[in-house]
């Protein structure tokens, strides 16, 4: 019963997404590519990937400190992370839990949204995974960016989210780790998001990485896909597979989403994993006319 359901929830949420994308691509803002001085916020800031992408936009050319926000659960660990003082709104800190309610002023005069929050098993003494209560994946992958995405369609024009590839695997290792069924509930939170950006003009783009890494970015090429396909792309000998693909080049791809090529990432969803043995991107607008093409081509949720 438990597959069956899984399956059925994952077949709703594939048929949303499906009306969400045809219906947001109807209503596609043809507007200039965002200057680099748009204000992002950036929850789970204080994550992994998170970090990386809130110092990515930081760090911005011309870009004034405030034009980045971050959505933190923990002022102390924010300051730890993040090098802010008193870790206030006049820095561009916000604290919230995304789970509950959300403060609004940090939406409040957004341009974009960038959701990096993700459920974090941890490994018990007998080699099982468990996750905390309240911190599952049912609570901040799917009802964290459920709260998220109505926050940001009051003020935002646009949403990144950061989800995962493996969402046509129910019952796959990573699925069924600690009983919490994170990529069912991250394929939910997907098709939520082009639902409702559908029915409010707010343009998405959904990043699906493989295997996370911790290396430097730029090592690599980028090579998208989608639904768990990359089509007639094959990894170099050698290369390990395309498999795993750089937390920084996700960040990296993110804040282009939000920022630089917003137009043109817009209203696009795909995978994206790296190949060791070719040239990092240098134009991220490739990527994403890429991904948009690949989706045409294949007849794949775009």
């Amino acid at each position: 019963p438990a597959r069956l359901a899984q399956a059925v929830l994952v077949a709703l949420a594939l048929a949303a997404a499906a009306a969400g994308a045809a219906a947001a691509a109807r209503v596609r803002p043809e507007a200039a590519i965002s200057s680099d001085h748009d204000v992002v916020l950036v929850s789970g800031a204080t994550g992994r990937t998170g970090r990386l992408a809130y110092e990515a936009l930081r760090a911005r050319p011309g870009a004034p400190a405030l034009a980045t926000r971050a959505l933190v659960r923990n002022v102390t660990k924010a300051r730890e992370v993040l090098g802010c003082g008193a870790c206030t709104p006049a820095e561009g800190i916000f604290v919230g839990d995304v789970t509950g309610e959300l403060p609004d002023e940090a939406f409040a005069g957004a341009d974009a949204l960038i959701i990096a929050t993700s459920s974090v098993p941890h490994q018990l003494p007998d080699g099982s995974w468990a996750y905390y209560e309240g911190a599952y994946p049912v609570d901040i992958d799917f009802k964290g960016t459920i709260n998220q995405v109505a926050a940001a369609s009051r003020h935002c024009d646009r949403v990144v989210l950061i989800s995962s590839m493996g969402t046509t695997q129910p019952d796959s290792f990573l699925d069924l780790l600690g009983g919490g069924h994170v990529l069912m509930y991250k394929l939910a939170a997907e098709a939520h998001l082009m639902a409702v950006a559908s029915a409010n003009s707010l343009s998405y783009t959904i990043i699906k990485p493989s295997g996370l890494t911790d290396v430097a970015a730029g090592a690599a090429a980028l090579v998208v896909g989608h639904e768990d396909d990359f089509g007639a792309h094959k990894c170099g000998e050698g290369a390990g597979g395309c498999m795993s693909v750089a937390r920084s080049d996700v960040a990296a791809v993110a804040v282009a989403a939000a920022a630089e090529y917003a137009c043109g990432a817009s209203f696009v969803r795909f995978d994206l994993t790296s190949d060791r043995t070719g040239e990092a991107p240098k134009d991220f607008e490739k990527l994403f006319d890429a991904a948009r093409v690949y989706a045409s081509a294949t007849g794949a949720l775009a």
